[in-house]
């Protein structure tokens, strides 16, 4: 079911969207096609009837679409096709589909392609619910670049699950990729990478102090909130303070020095 169900996504993830060029302007003049969009959110409701909604209730739906300008309305069905194949109810998907209609076509295709990475049954294979919030919160939530959120994702996914290291069940990789997904927001670098090389580091034998997976994720989490730099800090910290010529520390007192110094990693300024 679930197979079919993706196929019909796929098909939605094609439905044509124009986007809005920005202008960079104190003040800027752009052309929205406002009618356009009242007109085609009108007519697909109008043939969906599935939907339940009345005359009024389109038309108010249209209205608020429209606000949207250029490729709203197109951005706001390719959202509520999306939900609605998946279970959620048609109210809900209305309501979230209205999250993506002042956005660029980025936050809808990255809505989508992270839906399929958390329902589809070859990665994570979550509810539709959870599959929805976690989308949501990796798209329209997003403050940072929404395309590094779908990235960061992509690849903190197929690291829990794949990794012989990790190997976490799906219901808590998806749990650690968003969270670890949403620190990044605020820095312009991805964060999985550096995040990845922090646990490989953690749980070496050789040079790492070999801690096993869930005190390596412990030590990730804390270290990565300061950014990808704070993994360089972190262990740079960690190898002097065990190293003879540095401070001669065991592994147990060289982690809260390196992850201390990894925390300085972010120098907040005042600004006058």
């Amino acid at each position: 079911m679930k197979k079919l169900i993706l196929i019909n996504l796929l098909i939605c993830s094609s439905f044509a969207a124009t986007s809005t060029p920005k202008v960079k302007m104190e003040k800027a003049i752009t052309d929205c096609l406002s009618a356009r969009e009242y007109i085609t959110t009108i007519n697909y409701f109008r043939k969906n009837k599935d939907f339940g909604l009345s005359e009024k209730e389109i038309q108010l739906t249209a209205d608020k679409v429209s606000m949207g300008c250029s490729g709203a309305s197109q951005r706001f069905i390719k959202v509520v096709k999306v939900l609605t194949k998946m279970g959620i109810d048609t109210r809900s998907s209305i309501d979230n589909g209205f999250s993506f209609v002042n956005q660029n076509d980025d936050y809808t295709d990255v809505f989508i392609e992270i839906y399929k990475h958390t329902y589809d049954p070859k990665f994570l294979d979550l509810d539709a619910l959870t599959s929805m919030r976690i989308s949501l919160d990796l798209s329209t939530d997003y403050k940072g670049n929404v395309k590094k959120s779908l990235e960061d994702f992509k690849a903190l996914v197929n690291f829990c699950l794949k990794n012989k290291s990790m190997e976490l069940p799906t219901p808590t990789c998806a749990r650690v990729a968003a969270k670890i997904t949403r620190l990044g927001e605020d820095f312009k670098e991805p964060i999985a990478k550096p995040f990845i090389e922090l646990i490989h580091f953690l749980q070496d034998k050789k040079k790492g102090p070999m801690l096993n997976r869930n005190d390596a994720m412990k030590i990730a989490q804390e270290v990565i909130k300061s950014g990808p730099t704070a993994v360089k800090n972190f262990k740079q910290g960690y190898l002097f303070a065990v190293s003879k010529n540095g401070l001669g520390r065991t592994i147990k007192q060289a982690l809260p020095l390196a992850t201390s110094l990894a925390n300085r990693t972010i120098k907040l300024e005042s600004v006058k």
